[in-house]
């Protein structure tokens, strides 16, 4: 899990270099979808430490609300 974290974050930072580079916003559903993916991971991680982390439970639900913004923003 810890090099999936670190891979996702990877790709978000060099989609926001990019987008904040070139002056493109075409990527910004993508980049909150992987964000989004992030937030699980970070979940899960947190999850796995403490069965009743509030920060596993905030991860989730930040996640939802990334997804749906993503979601929104993708078909808009």
């Amino acid at each position: 899990m810890g090099k999936l974290r670190i891979g996702l974050a990877g790709i978000v930072v060099i989609l926001g270099g990019y987008g904040l580079m070139a002056g493109d916003t075409s990527l910004s559903p993508l980049m909150l979808f992987i964000v989004g993916l992030l937030l699980l991971t970070v979940g899960f991680i947190e999850l796995e430490k403490d069965k009743k982390s509030f920060w596993a439970y905030s991860s989730f639900a930040i996640a939802a609300f990334v997804f749906f913004v993503s979601s929104y923003t993708l078909f808009s």
